[in-house]
């Protein structure tokens, strides 16, 4: 499989954490051997947990990542693995063995975000995918007012401003 199917993100993403050197004197794979653990038996275990069946919108599937295994390519693996969880949702333990190789490899960010799905896979999440209608479909044809400002669904900007009161005495 070329690098040429992975989304223009993820393959920025890869191509920069390659640039980062390797500590002083440690090789590719003594970096993945922190602690005792193993980072190509985590990445293993996790893509175990995924059907072969599944694929991206890429046609990125499970083969493709035991060939990255394969050529020691761990942050390629980890990041397709990612990439495949987000299809039919994995087990907590697959996010789980996620987070473990991302946090021995040192990927803060791939490590937060597997404890990120790790969590929703366990507590559960409800997603929703919104659309802004067209303005020449009765969509907003100005900004909504709020600069960014929480608020409750169902209430307008304005109830959440406060009133403007004068200090001085009339």
């Amino acid at each position: 499989m070329g690098e040429g199917l992975l989304s223009a993100g993820r393959l920025r993403r890869v191509c920069l954490r390659r640039m980062t050197p390797a500590p002083h004197g440690t090789h590719r794979r003594e970096r993945g051997r922190l602690r005792g653990m193993d980072v190509v038996a985590l990445l293993k275990s996790a893509s175990l947990l995924v059907p072969e069946e599944t694929e991206t919108e890429n046609d990125v599937t499970v083969h493709d990542v035991w060939e990255y295994l394969a050529h020691d390519e761990w942050e390629v693996a980890l990041g397709l693995l990612e990439e495949l969880g987000d299809g039919r949702p994995p087990p907590a333990a697959f996010w789980a063995s996620m987070a473990a190789a991302a946090e021995e490899l040192r990927l803060e960010r791939s490590a937060a975000w597997c404890h990120w799905r790790e969590g929703e896979t366990r507590n559960g999440v409800i997603r929703a995918d919104l659309t802004l209608r067209a303005p020449s479909d009765g969509g907003r044809r100005s900004p909504a007012d709020g600069a960014g400002v929480l608020r409750r669904c169902g209430t307008s900007a304005t109830a959440h401003r406060p009133a403007n009161r004068s200090t001085t005495s009339p």
